[in-house]
């Protein structure tokens, strides 16, 4: 009798990289960028509306980059029309929440194409495995 496969960083990495190019498939024709998406997609989760400080130090937390690579990511926003400011509230504009419907649809066709199937009780274990192993993982950044 054999061990079943071990969950490794490198399994976790090759999945993250994989579904990564997917998304870029998607994010590229827009002219947008994955930091660019998560701003889209946090300012969505929270009523189109944050404080700047706020926004930054979520995305910071979230995707691990320096604060004045999302500060330049908010300034390409502003420019590009996506987003509004106003005494330090950003705010989606109109072009904003339509580009986030554009990718969010676009995300759905491929989360259907690559989770669909799969049972529903082994992506249940897959996202109480991750959760798990990301909030370790924070935890041992902090400290």
């Amino acid at each position: 009798m054999t061990d079943a496969p071990t969950l490794t960083g490198q399994d976790i990495g090759a999945a993250a990289r994989a579904t990564g190019a997917l998304l870029d498939r998607v994010l590229s024709p827009k002219g947008i960028d994955f930091q660019t998406s998560v701003v889209l997609n946090l300012l969505t989760a929270n009523g189109s509306t944050l404080d700047r400080d706020q926004l930054v130090d979520r995305v910071v937390f979230g995707l691990k980059v320096d604060p004045t690579s999302v500060s330049d990511t908010l300034a390409e926003m502003l420019h590009s029309g996506l987003l509004s400011e106003v005494d330090g509230v950003v705010s989606l504009t109109s072009a904003g929440t339509n580009m986030f419907g554009d990718v969010r649809q676009g995300i759905g066709a491929i989360a259907q194409r690559i989770y669909g199937g799969l049972p529903a009780d082994d992506l249940a274990v897959a996202h109480r495995v991750l959760v798990a192993v990301t909030e370790r993982a924070n935890a041992e950044l902090a400290a």
